[in-house]
């Protein structure tokens, strides 16, 4: 699975987001025969109405040269009123807490989830529980114990390993 979200990423690492970039990986996948799943136009890490206000300058120009799928970020405040009806995926951003804390108004509204920032077990299954289609963390790959964790993740939902009662009385 492939999608494209680089403002986390440059916002988190303090970095200035460099459009031109952006738009080089989309030229190259636009032209390619394997298609990431979907793209977030650019948002404003948490700040929803910047984020609603670049969602209006990006996405025309987006859709206008490359055949995609887009996903709209949003951040804590706001409600599924916020999300533009051309949006593919929603893309539930946002601090941890309001994310966690309101991520069942999320997919019980939209179809398509992604959820951010997801590396821990129990969050994992939860994003899965809920219905999220996909999501990410830049933990998971930082070192044999998140790794192990991970593999746990897919031994339980393969039914290779039960859940442990402790997370299921969390996911209730």
């Amino acid at each position: 699975m492939l999608w494209i979200m680089e403002d986390f990423a440059v916002w988190s690492s303090g970095k200035d987001w460099n459009e031109r970039n952006f738009l080089t990986l989309l030229d190259y996948y636009n032209e390619t025969i394997v298609k990431p799943r979907f793209v977030n136009v650019p948002d404003s890490v948490g700040d929803a109405d910047e984020t609603k206000r670049m969602w209006d300058k990006w996405y025309p120009m987006l859709t206008q040269s490359y055949d995609l799928s887009w996903s709209f970020c949003v951040q804590d405040g706001m409600t599924p009123a916020d999300v533009p009806n051309e949006a593919d995926v929603v893309f539930v951003g946002g601090t941890m807490e309001w994310k966690l804390r309101n991520l069942t108004m999320w997919t019980d509204a939209f179809d398509r989830v992604h959820v951010g920032a997801i590396n821990s077990l129990k969050n994992l299954l939860r994003c899965k529980e809920l219905g999220a289609e996909s999501c990410d963390g830049t933990g998971w790959f930082r070192g044999p114990k998140m790794t192990d964790t991970l593999h746990r993740y897919f031994k339980i939902q393969s039914g290779e390993e039960k859940l442990p009662e402790q997370l299921q009385l969390c996911l209730r």
